[in-house]
């Protein structure tokens, strides 16, 4: 037979406040949503399926810059980065120049991450893992997840609770125990 705990947490209510507040977060996803769409439906107008060029891009942002200055923006950041943000969820990559400089830097790069990654000792190969000894406290972890988390509380309250010097923590941590057991529908905690 295996015993199953219900999570019994508490109705909350919704003041106007909370009402409000929902209200104005949504308002604002959905605007996030609609200039998104807005923007990529303008950049469709003007480029079709196929990305802008380098080329083409690079004056768009330099345009928008402009424009920024003109109306007094302090940081032309916002038109530049949701411009940006656009045309990479449309086209899936910001365009890249393809000048023989650019490429060759962008061929030597590469190259070095490569050769970086060669030389990096530590991790195993893409598609593999690598056996490693875990953590101290990745071990402490595993052990409490296994026994529990509220009964190893318990324990250590009990521990605690045994040297009058610490007693006056362990009725204190009991307490709290007690009450993230309480929150987290679990049944186990006895007063330390």
């Amino acid at each position: 037979m295996s015993i199953v705990h219900v999570s019994v947490a508490p109705q909350r209510v919704a003041t106007a406040f909370h009402k409000d507040a929902y209200t104005l977060a949504m308002s604002a996803h959905k605007a996030v949503e609609s200039h998104a769409s807005k923007l990529a439906a303008l950049l469709t107008s003007r480029y079709g399926d196929t990305s802008p060029t380098y080329a083409q891009y690079r004056e768009d942002q330099a345009t928008l810059s402009q424009l920024a200055k003109e109306r007094g923006l302090a940081d032309n950041q916002w038109v530049r980065k949701p411009f940006a943000r656009a045309v990479k969820a449309l086209y899936g990559a910001l365009p890249v120049s393809t000048a023989p400089e650019a490429v060759l830097k962008r061929q030597q790069r590469e190259e070095a991450l490569a050769k970086a990654k060669a030389q990096a000792g530590p991790g195993a190969p893409k598609g593999e893992t690598q056996e490693r000894a875990p953590s101290a406290s990745e071990s402490i972890e595993a052990l409490i997840t296994r026994i529990g988390l509220f009964k190893t509380l318990e324990a250590c309250t009990r521990i605690l609770a045994s040297d009058e010097v610490t007693k006056p923590q362990a009725t204190h941590l009991a307490a709290v125990a007690r009450k993230a057991a309480e929150l987290s529908g679990v049944k186990v905690l006895k007063a330390a």
